[in-house]
């Protein structure tokens, strides 16, 4: 983010002042994620690189980093009282109030970028980076120092100030960034807006550039003081996003535009797919390196088992040929052993018969013989090796009849495990193929609605439908949630939520009433023992009392029932879930089959059977992924396994509709 980014991005996130901060995350070592109270969208914060509200789903760790901890003991449950830019600088400071204290965050989004969290005095509590500069040094329990400036402030230049530029022999285009401290971007945009050559020397600018160089730079700063703004993503020719800007430049004046109606709105889109597309890279080039090792590894067993078969043809060829030519292996052996008994030294041994013809052995000849280890090297069809005079021809024979076999035995195993590197070849190269004609999109957060904490469907009339989870959601559900013309059911079954059609005075039908029948009874501990139907009943609420009889206790989340209950009797325990789009966007909805199939025609049907919850889960996601269009498909990807999982009723389940 540029400093027009952040100044843009600030004015608008003054909306963030005295709102609380609820939670915060650290989903990367950079990345901070701080939950706000009765706000949908996120703060997310990079460090070095960008600072702006998010609807978009970010990974959380399972636990926090010592970081993360450091803020959530100081900042987490405190209200924001200030979000400044510091000196048009890319450094941003939050002022936080938690109890009696007074906190700062400071975030910087230059150079590798940092946060860091001071106390009242401005001491240096934590920071995400410790580091010792030249200028400057960040080390905890020291009083923080903003980076120096050492150029002029682009809000409070003067024009005499800007006409040092003469003093410098660089092109302006590098003058003006240097003297700016703007970036690349914005001096050409300024030297376009003041119809200035970037290649011109700055000592050669002349008084009247200069002046339109002032001009264009007052120009930019009114457009953020007058909000004078048209946020939107560039495109380049080919439709690949190229930047985000918070207005129109000169610069960008003949490419493709998105316009947004706010600028975090846009630096959202742009940096989060921006994020999914590297991470969708990453991912290519890991599943390309694990190719290319795998390729290897083949390329090492096929030559492991070339070779091996060359040795066993070897060894076996000479083991023959011995066992062929027994006899006349024999004298030869039974000839140099009575030589040597003589007394004939070696060398003369050797002398006879190196180079020469074994005696009716075809295609052969001794090469040499070792007095030292007492081996003869011979040569039999082209094949050289040694033989043992200790031991005899048969002895010999045996020795490379048994590497033969040895070879063998490798060969198979070696073609065994070519067979496991083929499959895992193969894998890669599906997971490769698949993940570079994958269009990956990063996931919207869905907005949360005040029924979002129980189990709910909306019926086939649109009427809303909501069951308790537990004791506690029981209980809030019948005491705050459940008014005079609601509908109150209940399964004849031990371990079963209350469930509540929210009438809003008017009268629901049959099938509405069997609707909620049938989820009350699904999200009983029927479904955990594989019961196929229950009897469900339900009344009024003003027949439903958290007044015991005389001497009697209730539970939390149990109630007294009185008078005459209206039964529906073998209400069959299945359960839909289905995918809907809204706002281009996949997700997923879960209730009676009735229910749901009146409102997706992507779903499947479950019930009471033998595999997990998560088993279930990914049968249901991969089933609904084959059965959308291609570009569906791939926004289902995204959805999360524990998305599914919280429409599968507790226990163990099976798909009856594919």
């Amino acid at each position: 983010m540029t400093s027009f980014d952040i100044a843009v991005t600030i004015q608008e996130l003054q909306e963030l002042v005295e709102v609380r901060i609820s939670k915060i995350y650290q989903s990367d070592y950079k990345v901070l994620l701080f939950k706000l109270q009765s706000k949908r969208d996120q703060l997310l914060i990079e460090a070095g690189k960008r600072f702006h509200l998010t609807k978009y789903i970010i990974q959380k760790p399972p636990y926090p980093s010592q970081f993360c901890q450091i803020l959530r003991k100081h900042i987490q449950r405190g209200v924001i009282k200030k979000i400044e830019q510091h000196d048009f600088e890319r450094v941003i400071t939050l002022d936080i109030q938690k109890s009696e204290r007074r906190y700062k965050l400071v975030i910087e989004l230059f150079d590798i970028g940092n946060a860091i969290l001071l106390d009242e005095d401005e001491k240096i509590i934590q920071a995400l980076t410790y580091r010792k500069m030249r200028d400057r040094n960040i080390l905890r329990n020291k009083k923080y120092e903003y980076p120096p400036q050492l150029r002029f402030s682009l809000t409070s230049i003067s024009k005499q100030q800007l006409f040092s530029l003469k003093e410098q022999k660089k092109k302006v285009v590098v003058a003006l960034t240097s003297l700016l401290g703007v970036g690349g971007l914005y001096a050409e945009e300024i030297l376009l807006k003041a119809d200035i050559s970037k290649d011109v020397k700055a000592n050669r600018l002349t008084t009247d550039e200069i002046e339109r160089m002032y001009d264009a730079i007052i120009d930019l700063i009114s457009k953020i003081e007058k909000k004078q703004l048209s946020p939107h993503i560039i495109y380049s020719n080919e439709g690949k996003e190229i930047n985000v800007s918070p207005f129109t430049l000169l610069i960008y004046k003949n490419n493709k535009k998105r316009v947004y109606t706010s600028f975090n709105e846009a630096l959202d889109d742009y940096f989060s797919k921006k994020e999914v597309k590297q991470k969708a890279r990453l991912l290519t080039n890991d599943a390309e390196r694990k190719l290319e090792e795998y390729q290897r590894i083949l390329r090492q067993q096929r030559e492991t088992i070339a070779k091996l078969k060359i040795n066993t043809k070897k060894n076996q060829l000479i083991g023959d040929k011995i066992f062929t030519y027994l006899t006349q292996f024999e004298n030869l052996f039974n000839s140099i052993l009575n030589m040597r008994r003589s007394g004939i030294e070696w060398n003369k041994i050797e002398s006879k018969f190196t180079t020469k013809k074994i005696d009716d052995i075809p295609k052969s000849r001794i090469e040499s013989v070792n007095s030292k280890t007492g081996e003869i090297t011979i040569k039999v069809d082209q094949v050289k090796t040694t033989l043992d005079l200790k031991k005899t021809p048969q002895q010999n024979a045996a020795i490379f009849y048994e590497k033969a076999k040895k070879e063998r035995e490798k060969i198979v195993g070696a073609e065994k495990s070519i067979k496991k590197t083929l499959e895992n070849l193969k894998n890669i190269k599906t997971q490769r193929n698949k993940l570079q004609a994958t269009k990956l999109t990063p996931r919207k957060t869905r907005k949360k609605a005040w029924y979002d904490k129980f189990h709910w469907f909306y019926s086939a009339e649109d009427f809303l439908v909501i069951g308790g989870k537990d004791a506690a959601t029981n209980e809030i559900l019948l005491k705050r949630h459940t008014e005079t013309n609601d509908l109150v059911f209940h399964p004849d079954f031990q371990g079963a939520p209350f469930v509540v059609i929210k009438t809003l005075n008017q009268k629901p039908s049959e099938q509405t009433l069997f609707e909620a029948a049938q989820f009350a009874a699904s999200h009983s501990k029927a479904w955990r023992e594989g019961l196929s139907s229950l009897d469900v009943y339900w009344v009024e609420p003003e027949q439903v009392s958290k007044q015991p009889p005389s001497g009697e206790y209730l539970p939390k989340g149990a109630f007294m029932v009185r008078g005459t209950k209206n039964y529906l009797r073998n209400v069959p325990l299945k359960i839909t879930i289905g995918v809907i789009v809204e706002d281009d966007e996949p997700s997923l909805i879960g209730g009676p089959p009735s229910a749901i199939k009146s409102k997706s025609r992507l779903y499947f049907t479950i019930v009471p059977g033998k595999k997990t919850s998560k088993k279930t889960a990914e049968q249901i996601k991969s089933g609904l992924i084959a059965k959308a269009s291609k570009q569906l498909g791939e926004k289902i990807k995204n959805i999360l396994l524990s998305d599914v999982q919280r429409f599968i009723p507790a226990g163990n389940s099976s798909i009856i509709k594919y």
